[in-house]
């Protein structure tokens, strides 16, 4: 008997790209798979189980036990997380562009004031641009994109592959020819589509934001794969980095000899995997310049909860991790589950009936295939699939530490197996296998799988994160647990609206993050509106030449906002003479206990809405100002022509209104808030109202005032926003910040 052979420590396998089992790549991003697969991608917003409740997790993990019951018999999908180096010059060099297009036109102005304010705000984004530098490598930030791999191998009956059943036999890929007439290739496309929307519609049905890859798309994303190192450090070569590259991203709707299509298949694998691919000992793989290691999951969890292969992301290190949930056909399982109780029933009941205590270990077997059985066959319609999960972890080249990689793949196996309690194997001598089970194809070559019912198979989605921001926009924060750079842009059409909540204890620094915020919405040129209580925001305002914090409600203050403004004296529109009538409600309305609020009637609603637009009348006629004076005056020399005509009623009521408004107008005690011109500057690039001297009976409408006013600056800054072309993301824009805002909603009043 001879001696057994050797391998090298580090022996040359084949090239990356002789594992790319790819024959074709569509320009709208099919992909053909060396089995004659039909694979479409999806790129998915995660969700955060962390700020969810128990019932919404529960609820999105049975939508996601719907979801992959959209795989017919003999299917399969493949949930892939790729997590890779953020590459923080192009996040920087992204925000510059924005931040050139708000303060360009500043430098242009040929303003000292405003070219002043310019580099203030230039100094502003060197300093965000400093502070992302600094912690990006301390957090070990990291990018990471979400993906829904949908293959579909055609013409799947419900055939057994009667070879896998062999002892030692390992379960062949799903598999179809390469070469189809033109109509049933069509049709099978048509079918591949179905599935890939029908899989889209119950991701966004759970406010997931999908799109799907084109075929570019999909080749930059398996050239990162295969290329890790340049992908780290030359991303300027991906497939996609110049148009001459794409001539092997051809149509799959064309009739094609087996000789080009050879030959396109040939090009487009040394296209995205050229690197070099060899076995670094018994554990890691070398691929281009760095290590990697996968391991996979090689027993059950005890149980699941969902999102608790987030514990799996936490590994400090790029990794990806696949899962791949392959669908079997419901009726076989259930008969085969149904089989197995009624002999696990026999059995223990035949030892009873020989007197003989029952086995513990079968008794909770039976009791385990009884629940199992009453699921499969209840009306929730549970069904079992074979799922397996693979983690590849990589030490970053080009002189990667083993030593390093084995630590964090340790660190890796120890979070999965707290978090569910099952086995993770280290994959040793079968590396080549399970670094192809982990690439991004929907090919499952090592089929390491267990068997998960549909409630465990939703909990077991990788499609989890601590993601809290915006697809683009500005950078400013990391997550932890994630370690992501977060963007922010409320306009994003992600977003449902544009409204954030900033959350915290009292010192938990909500202000400081507020502030922080502002500064950077600030340097891309944004404009910025502050209603404070505290003063929180002067500093800030005394950085930026031209900003504004503005006490209001001090007798000795020179701020004040005028409620009555409008841009042509002539024509009030129709909403401002409602809104003057709700802000009189609250000044000068009775206070209605029941539900918490001020009132008028209906006739005295509609006596000011008259005196209102003759205010309005009498200032345009006469060059005034509008103001609270003038209403005043209105109403007492109304409430003098309807004594006049014998219209008591109505005299009384005018003239009480008139009364009302009496501490508002002229040398009362609150005419300074209500009763004075505007003089808050409408180019200030950051207003902050400071009200903490409000006194608190006129606070509610002090606020609304405020609001009102900045909603009127807002509207006409998006109105001239419209005209500039050359605006960018957020020039032209404001944002407005309420601090302390629970003191506002306390009570509805």
């Amino acid at each position: 008997m001879g001696r057994l052979a050797t391998r090298r420590a580090s022996e040359e396998l084949p090239e990356a790209g002789e594992l790319l089992a790819v024959e074709a790549l569509d320009r709208s991003g099919v992909l053909v798979t060396s089995e004659g697969a039909l694979v479409r991608y999806l790129r998915v917003a995660p969700k955060n189980p962390l700020v969810m409740s128990d019932s919404e997790r529960a609820q999105v993990s049975d939508a996601f036990g719907q979801l992959v019951a959209r795989a017919p018999a003999g299917q399969s999908l493949q949930f892939y997380v790729e997590a890779a180096p953020v590459k923080l010059d192009a996040v920087l060099e992204q925000s510059r562009c924005e931040a050139d297009r708000g303060l360009a036109p500043l430098e242009r102005s040929g303003d000292p004031e405003l070219g002043d304010r310019a580099g203030v705000l230039r100094r502003l984004l060197g300093a965000l641009e400093q502070s992302l530098e600094v912690h990006s490598d301390e957090q070990a930030a990291v990018e990471i994109g979400y993906y829904v791999v949908v293959p579909f191998v055609p013409d799947q009956g419900l055939r057994v592959d009667w070879r896998s059943l062999l002892p030692g036999r390992r379960r062949r890929l799903p598999s179809a020819p390469l070469s189809r007439a033109l109509e049933s290739h069509r049709r099978v496309v048509r079918e591949s589509l179905r599935l890939t929307d029908s899989i889209r519609a119950d991701l966004e049905a759970l406010d997931l934001s999908t799109r799907l890859l084109s075929g570019p798309e999909v080749a930059d994303l398996l050239w990162r794969r295969f290329n890790p190192t340049s992908s780290d450090r030359t991303p300027e070569r991906r497939p996609t980095g110049g148009e001459s590259r794409l001539e092997v991203l051809g149509e799959l709707d064309a009739a094609q000899d087996a000789r080009a299509a050879a030959q396109a298949a040939r090009s487009l694998r040394e296209l995205v995997a050229g690197s070099a691919h060899t076995a670094d000992g018994q554990r890691q793989l070398r691929i281009d310049r760095d290590l990697e290691q996968t391991i996979y999951v090689a027993s059950p969890p005890d149980a699941t909860y969902f999102g608790w292969l987030l514990e799996a992301m936490e590994v400090s290190r790029p990794f990806t991790l696949s899962v791949h949930v392959h669908a079997l056909d419901r009726l076989r399982e259930r008969a085969r589950h149904k089989a197995r109780h009624r002999r696990l029933f026999g059995v223990n009941r035949g030892a009873e009936l020989r007197g003989r205590a029952a086995d513990y270990e079968m008794l909770a077997q039976e009791e385990e295939a009884a629940e199992l059985l009453k699921e499969l066959t209840g009306a929730e319609r549970a069904a079992v699939y074979e799922l397996s999960i693979y983690q590849s972890i990589r030490e970053r080249g080009p002189d990667p530490d083993p030593v390093q990689l084995a630590e964090a793949v340790e660190q890796a196996s120890r979070q999965l197996t707290a978090a569910s309690d099952a086995r993770v194997n280290s994959g040793q001598l079968r590396q080549p296998e399970l670094w192809q089970s982990s690439l991004p194809l929907g090919r499952d070559v090592a089929r390491l799988t267990r068997r998960y019912v549909t409630r465990h198979v939703g909990d077991s989605l990788p499609l989890v994160g601590t993601r809290c921001g915006s697809p683009t926009g500005i950078p400013f924060a990391f997550t932890e647990p994630g370690r992501t750079v977060e963007l922010l842009n409320p306009f994003d059409v992600a977003h449902d609206n544009g409204t954030m909540l900033v959350n915290a204890k009292g010192g938990g620094g909500k202000t400081f993050a507020v502030n922080v915020i502002l500064a950077r919405c600030l340097a891309h040129g944004m404009r910025g509106y502050v209603l404070d209580r505290a003063g929180h925001y002067a500093f800030l305002c005394s950085l930026i030449p031209g900003a504004r914090h503005l006490t209001i409600g001090g007798s000795q203050d020179d701020h004040a906002v005028n409620p009555w403004d409008i841009p042509d004296l002539g024509r009030p529109p129709a909403e401002k003479v409602t809104y003057l009538v709700g802000l009189h409600a609250l000044l000068v309305g009775d206070h209605r206990s029941g539900d918490d609020s001020y009132g008028l009637d209906a006739l005295e609603r509609n006596l000011l809405e008259v005196a209102i637009r003759a205010v309005y009348a009498r200032a345009g006629r006469g060059g005034l100002e509008p103001r609270e004076s003038l209403l005043r005056d209105e109403l007492r020399a109304r409430a003098e022509q309807e004594a006049a005509a014998g219209a008591t009623e109505v005299a009384s009521t005018l003239r009480t209104l008139s009364e009302r408004l009496a501490s508002f107008c002229g040398e009362g005690s609150y005419a300074y808030l209500l009763d004075r011109a505007t003089t808050v500057p409408a180019d200030a690039p950051l207003v902050a109202f400071d009200t903490r001297k409000v006194p608190r009976e006129i606070a509610p409408a002090v606020l609304f005032v405020l609001a009102e006013h900045v909603s009127q600056q807002i509207e006409q800054q998006a109105g001239e926003r419209l005209y500039d072309r050359q605006a960018g993301a957020f020039a032209g824009r404001s944002i407005l910040v309420i601090d302390e805002a629970w003191k506002l909603v306390e009570r509805r009043a």
